[in-house]
């Protein structure tokens, strides 16, 4: 059957419509918390980054590269997990 002889569909009931709404409103609510944000548990939002132009050893920069994809989060990684335990001034004086 083509596009022309197609029926076309009739419209939904209202009430069956509304009842339609409803129950998406209380899945999304169920799923992401109500529409103010209230009961929406999103977890903890990353820190924000800034965008920089660094100068890396050839050798730093392959092995982060060879770990494929997302290669410079893996760097911010190591990075902080470094700061984490050491203070950026132990490296001026070495």
């Amino acid at each position: 059957m083509d596009r022309r002889n197609r029926p076309t569909e009739a419209p939904m009931p209202l009430a069956r419509q509304q009842a339609r709404e409803l129950a998406t409103e209380r899945l999304l609510a169920e799923l992401f918390g109500s529409a103010d944000g209230e009961g929406a548990d999103i977890g903890a939002r990353p820190a924000p980054s800034k965008e920089v132009s660094l100068h890396l050893d050839t050798e730093v920069l392959a092995a982060f590269q060879e770990t494929g994809t997302d290669w410079q989060t893996r760097i911010n990684k190591a990075l902080a997990h470094w700061l984490a335990e050491h203070d950026p001034k132990e490296l001026s004086r070495a």
